[in-house]
């Protein structure tokens, strides 16, 4: 690679094969790991785009020839105050590390995703959200205020009205470095969750009973049966709360490491005939410890003892498409999604609900209707399915997620997202040099 001679920086910069969570196509381009902040300037670069753990599932951190810059070396608690609960950190400190940090302390963070590995940086950039979303909204809504490094080595602190502020947060690192972020927190009533799960019929039927039961629920998830096209989408709803008293169950803060760009044997265990098989096994699995209570840190990360499961897939990986539907337009989405679901005889691993409020903003995903989630195999007629589920989403008015589906094309996200052109032309004003830039950006021609 030629261009490794055009940089010269004091960190150490090599050439690397990145992949995305989904273990879509490589691409080539280069890693640097500095761990000091005078090596955070990023004026030399042609092309460069932070990095946080590594685990995007859309190459939000890297791309062909770009400057992969990590901040998994800048993860220090800078200030925390138990009085005014809040906590300033390092963007590269993962989420995981920082709720045990706060544990003993009582406290959350509002928002938590799924796995523990993500870092609070990756957490601003793609506005993520947990399953409290029907409650707490997303991760930046309680992000008080982002320290950025300019490309001129400038730092920039943006408050919540300041300019920048919108466009960083959910703005997949293209306005600069993340350098720290002073988060909002909120108490933790008891460490022990209190879990139930509440059997449904259909995708109609889960939506309507997550509605009824929300105000008396702080999470609510569902997992819903569509392995086949014949499949009634039935399943459960999964309901977690903060128990009334604190009894002992274990704490398990282990977790296997996500590495999507490590070169491995991926052994391709999920196909379309054992998929029926393993949505059995798991309806099995959830009346059997659906209701049994559990350590918070193990509620809130369910994701943390599954690694091995993005690897299931084989090294073709996945898709996952998620997308976020108007709570009106719900009935008539779900029926038109099964008939498609008919026609192509696609099966579905994982189909999931959540309820969502919020504002829409940018390329947030984010905004007041029932999120539905679902992981498939890669392969042809997948995409030939996902390309006309594209047009149902265009059709209801319906925002696909960005920061989750590697296969969205540009031309699907400027329907869907009224604000697309501003975004674009907003980034482009306020980074004038344009050199941050990732797979991400330049297949959404951002």
């Amino acid at each position: 690679m030629k261009q490794e001679r055009d940089y010269e920086y004091d960190a150490p910069i090599k050439p690397f094969a990145f992949r995305s969570i989904d273990l879509s196509p490589a691409s080539q381009g280069f890693l640097c790991e500095p761990d000091r902040y005078r090596h955070l300037e990023t004026s030399k670069f042609k092309k460069v785009i932070p990095r946080g753990s590594g685990i995007s599932y859309v190459a939000a951190s890297y791309g062909d020839d770009v400057v992969s810059l990590s901040m998994k070396h800048f993860k220090r608690i800078l200030d925390f105050s138990v009085e005014k609960r809040t906590v300033t950190v390092e963007a590269g400190i993962m989420i995981g590390e920082l709720q045990d940090f706060l544990l003993p302390h009582r406290l959350m963070l509002p928002v938590l995703p799924g796995h523990p590995q993500i870092s609070v940086g990756g957490c601003i950039a793609c506005n993520v959200h947990g399953k409290n979303t029907f409650k707490n909204k997303n991760f930046c809504d309680w992000v008080e205020e982002v320290t950025l490094l300019r490309p001129s080595g400038a730092m920039t602190s943006l408050k919540r009205k300041s300019q920048g502020f919108s466009l960083t947060c959910g703005g997949f690192g293209l306005t600069g470095l993340i350098i720290s972020a002073t988060i909002k927190l909120q108490k933790l009533p008891l460490r022990t969750m209190e879990k139930r799960i509440f059997s449904v019929e259909s995708l109609v039927d889960t939506q309507k009973k997550m509605i009824k039961i929300s105000k008396r629920w702080d999470y609510l998830i569902s997992w819903n049966d569509l392995s086949t096209s014949r499949s009634s989408g039935c399943g459960y709803i999964l309901a977690g709360r903060f128990a009334k008293k604190d009894s002992k169950v274990a704490m398990n803060s282990r977790y296997l490491a996500l590495d999507p760009s490590r070169k491995k044997l991926r052994f391709k265990l999920i196909r379309e005939f054992s998929i029926p098989l393993i949505n059995k096994l798991y309806a099995f699995n959830l009346k059997l410890r659906g209701n049994q209570d559990c350590h918070f840190w193990n509620y809130v990360f369910p994701q943390a003892r599954i690694g091995h499961y993005f690897d299931m897939y084989g090294q073709k990986g996945f898709f996952e498409h998620q997308v976020l539907i108007p709570h009106g337009a719900w009935e008539e989405y779900s029926h038109r999604f099964r008939l498609l679901q008919k026609k192509f005889s696609v099966p579905i691993l994982i189909g999931s609900l959540k309820l969502f409020s919020g504002k829409r903003k940018f390329l947030n995903f984010s905004g007041n209707g029932v999120s539905f989630t679902m992981n498939l195999l890669n392969n042809k007629k997948t995409l030939d399915f996902l390309n006309k589920v594209d047009e149902l989403d265009c059709k209801t008015k319906s925002i696909a997620n960005v920061a989750k589906d590697s296969r969205l094309r540009s031309s699907i996200v400027q329907k869907q997202y009224s604000e697309y052109n501003k975004f674009k032309k907003n980034i482009r004003s306020w980074s004038t040099d344009n050199i941050y830039e990732s797979s991400l950006s330049r297949r959404l021609a951002i």
